[in-house]
């Protein structure tokens, strides 16, 4: 629950702030920065039991939290460990976890977890997605699988993200 700095030069951990997360973040979770608003974002693995998600302010380094929400069951039998990433240019927060994916949207956390609408089930969880500029999708490298096969999750095109459909496909 404290926020704790890697100094390259030394090789040290050190302490950054002294004040404790307000919300318990175990090792399961997920940190997120998010450079538009220089916060630190922190999703714990138990995703469906919160309703509020914790945050380090880079401004003024203090932990805070997001409104409250209803907590979202969605995914809370999904297998494996889940994983959060940032989609920045929708301003949503994306939990993968099992084969399913919830979003945040940091526009409007009052309204919660929504679950997202995949083409096809994601494969399975434990790595997060990377966003590739170029092409505007997000790309998934499974740990447990062995070749060529890289997935993309190209964001839906109309202006509605949540209630948009998100396109799976595998790539070699």
């Amino acid at each position: 629950g404290a926020v704790h700095r890697f100094d390259l030069s030394t090789g040290l951990w050190t302490r950054h702030i002294n004040a404790v997360a307000p919300e318990p973040q175990l090792y399961e979770g997920t940190s997120i920065f998010d450079a538009t608003e220089d916060k630190y974002w922190m999703t714990p693995d138990w995703l469906y039991s919160i309703s509020k998600v914790s945050y380090l302010d880079g401004r003024d380094w203090t932990s805070k939290q997001t409104a409250a929400f209803e907590p979202s069951f969605t995914i809370a039998m999904e297998a494996a460990y889940g994983a959060s990433f940032m989609d920045e240019s929708r301003r949503l927060i994306i939990y993968h976890r099992g084969s399913r994916m919830v979003a945040l949207d940091l526009k409007n956390p009052a309204a919660g977890w929504k679950e997202l609408k995949l083409s096809q089930p994601a494969p399975s969880a434990g790595n997060r997605w990377v966003f590739y500029p170029p092409d505007g999708s997000f790309y998934y490298r499974h740990q447990d699988e062995v070749g060529q096969t890289l997935y993309r999750l190209i964001p839906p095109t109309t202006t509605d993200a949540i209630n948009g459909t998100w396109n799976l496909t595998a790539v070699s």
